[in-house]
């Protein structure tokens, strides 16, 4: 059923050698379609057309049936709403938290910029102070959040 692929052959690939092994398989039926489209070119376009109309009648007479629900809307509805306040609140939390480490990453950065001078001015040292006060207030928050 297989054939060997010759390599001295320069011509010779993978996709040829299958072409070449199934052509005579393929090759009756593909020409009884060739000849059954090439007899009935009107009727099938006309069967085409009439199924696009079929098919579009079909799609606005019959709109999709809609399922109803078992228990009342009511309940759901508010336990939907509970469930996205409540996860709504924890995405928020969880996006602080995030905004209160990259704060915390560039003070300590510019800390350690500051830190590693021979000398400072008065801004830097302004900067100093402050930033001591914000990190005293996330470390309060922290605090305040772990007591529960």
């Amino acid at each position: 059923m297989f054939r060997k692929i010759r390599s001295s052959e320069k011509n010779t690939s993978v996709f040829r050698e299958i072409r070449q092994e199934f052509l005579g398989t393929f090759s009756k039926e593909e020409q009884r379609a060739n000849h059954f489209l090439n007899s009935y070119p009107k009727q099938i376009f006309i069967v085409m057309v009439v199924l696009i109309i079929i098919s579009s009648i079909l799609t606005f007479v019959f709109p999709p049936t809609e399922k109803k629900p078992t228990y009342p809307e009511e309940l759901f509805f508010d336990s939907a709403k509970d469930i996205r306040d409540g996860v709504s609140g924890e995405i928020s939390t969880i996006l602080d938290l995030g905004d209160r480490v990259k704060r915390i990453r560039i003070l300590k950065t510019e800390v350690e910029r500051i830190i590693q001078l021979e000398e400072i001015n008065q801004a830097d040292s302004m900067f100093l102070e402050n930033a001591i006060r914000e990190l005293e207030y996330f470390n309060n928050q922290n605090k305040k959040n772990n007591e529960d």
